[in-house]
């Protein structure tokens, strides 16, 4: 059977064979050349995943930190004001706010 598709060919112009082989040829090609610039997408894509990932990271970890930070401020400098007065203790409220914003 190969023998007779292998006499059938040699009876055709090699024209036409030629062209549809070019042709098919250079369809792959493109098809590779697609598949390698689809690859290098994925693999940037990839690496702007991780940065962002990382950056994220950092920026969480950043804020949880002046969050602590802020926390820690305020806790350290609570002052418990009490008089049986109420003027007494928003006199007092006053001047220990005014000295700790100096």
């Amino acid at each position: 059977m190969l023998a007779a598709k292998a006499e059938l060919l040699d009876g055709l112009d090699s024209s036409p064979i030629e062209k549809l082989r070019s042709m098919l040829r250079a369809q792959m090609l493109r098809r590779v050349d697609g598949a390698r610039a689809a690859g290098q997408l994925l693999v940037a894509a990839r690496e702007q995943y991780v940065a962002a990932t990382r950056l994220l990271s950092r920026v969480n970890a950043e804020r949880s930190r002046e969050n602590q930070r802020r926390e820690g401020h305020s806790r350290g400098n609570a002052v418990l004001v009490a008089d049986d007065y109420r003027e007494v203790r928003e006199l007092v409220s006053r001047v220990l706010q005014n000295a700790g914003s100096s």
